[in-house]
């Protein structure tokens, strides 16, 4: 999870750093200094849901991530790419899971009435 978000907060201070540049080159107060982007605040409302993901999932959405670095990208962008990305890991953990319960059933089926586990108990005997 911390590589993911690591990867994450830089490229945010990267694309905001270079926005702030062609912003003050754009205008006339380029040689006044901005604040330092607090990008924890826009990654602590992702904070839930990348304790939920698995540390595979964590390392595939770094990964995805990590493709991100030679292209440029707006802060805007970086954000909700990695909102995808965790949705994304999510929708795939949850249909693992969904087939794992159903391999499980296949293997113990639920028995739901009396008289088929009588027929069950008898064909086995």
């Amino acid at each position: 999870m911390k590589c993911g978000r690591l990867k994450v907060q830089l490229l945010l201070k990267e694309s905001r750093s270079k926005q702030a540049r062609l912003h003050s080159l754009k205008s006339n107060y380029g040689w006044l200094q901005s604040r330092p982007a607090d990008v924890d605040v826009d990654l602590e409302k992702y904070r839930i849901m990348l304790l939920k993901l698995s540390s595979a999932s964590c390392a595939a959405i770094a990964v995805q991530m990590d493709r991100l670095t030679e292209e440029c990208q707006s802060s805007e962008d970086i954000l909700m790419m990695f909102e995808n990305f965790i949705n994304e890991q999510t929708n795939i953990e949850m249909i693992e899971n969904n087939i794992k319960k159903e391999k499980k059933k296949k293997i113990y089926p639920e028995l739901v009435s009396e008289s088929r586990r009588s027929s069950l108990s008898f064909i086995i005997n």
